[in-house]
């Protein structure tokens, strides 16, 4: 009975990581120690948009260092909006404002009405000390959705900076 749980519990825990993108595959490995785990998650992070979900999973994680390593190698191949985006935000996060504004832009050139885009390079554009550039942002994403609450705020906060 014992060898029936444990199997099973192995193939549930293995389906799951599998399922939800577990970023490493030595976690998995360490945490069973076998072979075959490590080819079956392998295999199933095979595919690029795997590696992209894979790098977002870090960037949520908080462990960015990571997430920025497998993004700027998803990048030495394609032209990859999400992995920009994702650069973009971790340069937001480490306070990197003029890097974090070169990828949001390049973002915007492959994808100009992306809505997540347009606001964090308002607020890089803001806490750069471009303020006029940043209400430029935030008045784009109220065209794009009238009422948006988050351009409204930033609105206001250049307003009060001085422009």
């Amino acid at each position: 009975m014992g060898r029936i749980f444990c199997s099973m519990m192995f193939l549930v825990v293995f389906i799951v990581s599998v399922q939800t993108n577990v970023p490493e595959v030595g976690d998995v490995v360490r945490l069973f120690g076998s072979r075959y785990t490590q080819r079956q998650v392998e295999l199933a992070a095979a595919e690029e948009d795997k590696t992209v979900k894979s790098g977002w999973v870090y960037y949520k994680m908080g462990s960015l260092e990571k997430a920025k390593n497998v993004m700027e190698g998803v990048l030495k191949n394609d032209h990859n909006a999400s992995a920009l985006y994702c650069l973009g935000m971790i340069s937001l996060d480490e306070n990197e404002f003029e890097s974090a504004a070169e990828r949001l832009e390049a973002v915007l050139e492959l994808s100009p009405q992306h809505l997540p885009s347009l606001l964090n390079l308002g607020k890089a554009y803001y806490f750069s000390g471009r303020y006029h550039l940043a209400e430029q942002c935030f008045d784009n994403v109220l065209q794009l959705e009238p009422g948006n609450r988050e351009a409204v705020f930033w609105i206001d906060n250049c307003s009060g900076a001085g422009i």
